[in-house]
């Protein structure tokens, strides 16, 4: 699993949660040191580089966890 990531593109969007209708949400587009990109959305509200960071972290921690599991169907 690559360690590093770059952000490729950062979007603000319409919430797609009907809780937060009528708010933004911010789409952030990364990229894996493998070439593989991937992307989350989060609240725009106070979205700040060190929140956009953390919330890849996590996705990237969720990611490494099923990774590679094999489950019957």
């Amino acid at each position: 699993m690559p360690n590093e990531f770059k952000i490729v593109d950062l979007q603000d969007v319409p919430a797609i949660d009907p809780a937060r209708k009528g708010k933004m949400d911010k789409l952030v587009k990364y990229e894996l040191s493998d070439g593989r990109r991937r992307f989350l959305r989060l609240a725009a509200e106070g979205s700040s580089e060190q929140r956009i960071v953390e919330a890849v972290r996590r996705d990237l921690a969720e990611l490494k966890s099923i990774i590679g599991k094999t489950f019957p169907h």
